[in-house]
This record gives C-alpha cells, sequence and structure tokens, in this order.
C-alpha cells in the first residue's frame, strides 16, 4: 500500500517543473540510514523513478523503491554559491581539505596551496580560451548554472580510493576524470607529493611549482589529462552537451581533445586550442594503413569504437582527427551540429539511425564526408 502512496505523491507533486524546489527523503537500500536531497526533478518515469538534480549540480537517479518521502515546496530551485557549494563538498570529503577560489573554480586541495594554484590558473585559462574560441565561431554559450567544483588529492592512492567506483581498476591509467553525476572534475597532485616532504605545505613558490611540473618526462601528458576533462565539464555546463543525454561519444571526446593539446614550449604547458594534437595524429596515421572501409559511418551511428578495449585508442583518434577536420575546414556547419546536440535532452536515446540522419543535416553525406575527411589527414 505504502508504494502505491509514494507513487501518487509523485505524480501529484513532480510535474517536472524544473524551477521549483523538491526534497526527497531516500535510502540505498531498506537498511540503510535516510538521506535528504534538496533540488529540482529533471525527468519522471513512468513507475515513479526521478532524475534529480541537487542545488550544488549532483544528478542522482532514483529508483521507486529507493524513495522514503518525497515533497514540493513553494520555494524557487536556486543553485548554490561557490562558498555553499564549497561546504557542502568539504563535509563530504576525508578531514584536511582546504579550498581555494577562483573566478570561475572552487578548488578542494589536501595537497599544497601552490599546486592548487597551478591547477586554477590552467582551469581559468582553459575558461577564457574556451569561452574566445566559441565567441569567434558566433556559438553563443550559456553561463554555468552550478559552481564549477574541482577536486585535488595529495596522491594517486587517496585519489583512487575516492574514485574507486569511477575509476573501477583503471586508477593506475587514469589520472583525472569528470564526473557526470557529481559534475565535478577529480585529479590529484602531479608534480610528486614527495616534492613537499621536507617542506611546509605551501613553501614552494608559484613558478617553482610550474617549473617542478614541466620538468617531468609525463608532463604532456598529464596537463592533457587535466584540460581534456575540464573541458569535459565546460561542454556540459556551458550548453554545447547535457548531462545523461545522448550525445554522440566521438563528439564529446573529439571536442576535449581539440583543447586538450600541450604546449611544453609555453611557461603554463598550455596555450589554447585547436592545435596539432601529436600524440593523436601519430596514432591515427599509425591507424590508417589497417583502417576498414566505412568507419566514419560506424562511429557516428554506434560509441562502441571508442569504448571497446580493442578499438579505443584508433576510436579517440578517429574523433580528434574528425573534430579537427571539421572545426578546421566546415566550422559553421559544426557550431550548427553542436547546436543540434546541445538540444538533446536527458534520457531520450536515440537510434543510430537518427544520429547518422543528424551528422548528415549539418554535414552531408557521411561518405563523401568520409573522402574529404581521409584526404585532408593524409596531408596533414
Amino acid at each position: 500500500m505504502k508504494k502505491y502512496f509514494i507513487f501518487f505523491i509523485l505524480a501529484l507533486f513532480f510535474s517536472t517543473d524544473a524551477s521549483a524546489l523538491d526534497k526527497v527523503i531516500w535510502k540505498n537500500s531498506p537498511e540503510d540510514e535516510e538521506r535528504t536531497s534538496v533540488g529540482r526533478t529533471l525527468e519522471m518515469a513512468k513507475d515513479g523513478g526521478l532524475l534529480f538534480q541537487e542545488r550544488d549540480g549532483v544528478i542522482r537517479a532514483f529508483q521507486p523503491e529507493m524513495i522514503v518521502k518525497a515533497t514540493r515546496s513553494n520555494e524557487p530551485f536556486v543553485p548554490m554559491a561557490q562558498e555553499e557549494a564549497a561546504e557542502k563538498v568539504l563535509a563530504e570529503l576525508p578531514d584536511g581539505f582546504k579550498v581555494f577560489k577562483t573566478a570561475n573554480y572552487v578548488i578542494l586541495y589536501n595537497t599544497s596551496q601552490p599546486y592548487a594554484q597551478w591547477c586554477g590558473m590552467l582551469m581559468e585559462n582553459l575558461y577564457a580560451t574556451f569561452a574566445g574560441y566559441w565567441k569567434n565561431q558566433k556559438r553563443e554559450l550559456t553561463k554555468p548554472e552550478f559552481p564549477l567544483i574541482v577536486i585535488v588529492f595529495a596522491n594517486s592512492a587517496e585519489y583512487k580510493k575516492y574514485g574507486k567506483d569511477v575509476l573501477g581498476g583503471m586508477g593506475d591509467a587514469i589520472i583525472g576524470y569528470y564526473s557526470m553525476e557529481t559534475n565535478r572534475v577529480v585529479c590529484y597532485d602531479l608534480s610528486g607529493q614527495e616534492t613537499f616532504a621536507s617542506q611546509k605545505s605551501g613553501a614552494m613558490n608559484f613558478g617553482a611549482m610550474t617549473r617542478e611540473i614541466m620538468r617531468r618526462p609525463q608532463a604532456a601528458g598529464q596537463i592533457a589529462t587535466i584540460i581534456h576533462e575540464a573541458t569535459h565539464q565546460l561542454a556540459h555546463n556551458r550548453g554545447l552537451a547535457a548531462r545523461y543525454a545522448d550525445v554522440p561519444l566521438w563528439f564529446n571526446e573529439g571536442l576535449a581533445m581539440f583543447f586538450e593539446s600541450p604546449d611544453m614550449n609555453n611557461a603554463k604547458g598550455w596555450s589554447g586550442a585547436g592545435k596539432v594534437n601529436q600524440a593523436r595524429l601519430a596514432q591515427h596515421r599509425d591507424y590508417l594503413s589497417r583502417r576498414p572501409e566505412g568507419f566514419l559511418r560506424k562511429m557516428i551511428s554506434d560509441d562502441s569504437v571508442l569504448r571497446g578495449a580493442k578499438s579505443a585508442a584508433d576510436g579517440y583518434a578517429e574523433a580528434w582527427a574528425l573534430t579537427y577536420f571539421l572545426l578546421k575546414t566546415r566550422t559553421k556547419d559544426f557550431v550548427a551540429y553542436t547546436e543540434k546536440i546541445g538540444g538533446k535532452k536527458p534520457l531520450r536515446w536515440d537510434e543510430p539511425a537518427v544520429r547518422v540522419r543528424d551528422f548528415e543535416a549539418c554535414f552531408g553525406n557521411v561518405e563523401e564526408v568520409e573522402k574529404k575527411f581521409l584526404a585532408f589527414m593524409r596531408k596533414l
């Protein structure tokens, strides 16, 4: 009887009015303690399940059996400001974390302040570059609705422990990630924790920190990873893609790789968007000799080529190459495509034919695009 009562209450209160403030009391399992989420309902399933967004931007999927009580108030939904969001995230993290705020980011860290400052500089540089690039393409971006949160752990062990549910067994290979659920970028101190073993936290100045990071042989890949994941965060907070929408993986990853290219000749390790990504280019050149015919149509219609263990490296290289080709030669059409993708709604999954149709509506026949694309890449 209780279950049906809950369904009735949900149907009564949750008309997916994103401007209303809702409260859900819930449990992960019957044995767990009750928890409370305050925010807004994004989607409601026919069985009473909810896609729910909290005031700091975290999105939770509530199955009907998880919901204890659901209510709607007369108050409007208002996203958290930086200070409130920082307090909420601090309460979720282990002891010892501090807050470093920039104009657009909240960085929570338990390593040194200079490293947090270095991350903030890199993020703000990306933020300005990202905005400037799309402004030049006449693509209007939305303002981030929620504070942009970055969590920086002191070492890889703490990072892997925190992100074990996201990373699985890939913690050694993935040095940073963007979470679609929490809307946060998570990474760890890439300068090496041993740098601070004999120093008080914050003793190393900012210039020395940058030099320490840049002198490491893996610096280029590390910087590229941070920019890559932060680009995902910007794309999902500035209107290029909605979280939990059916965004083609080649588009999502291609954009991040278009921005990620490091620049070791620059004092900051990165100098902007659209440079040839040498690592991805090398992989794509290697792939061209064994690339199957019709691969482009497959990648556009199906994410499996970027998700498969054997095909992922080649798929990512192709995603970067296609994005680079389209943004360099079909800029206006690519902008039109971003608007089409940016309008996708959460939890609406397109058939492969629809994905192809979306692509061809902006760029023309896939096979004709593929011929020009491959010719372009062979000359690059």
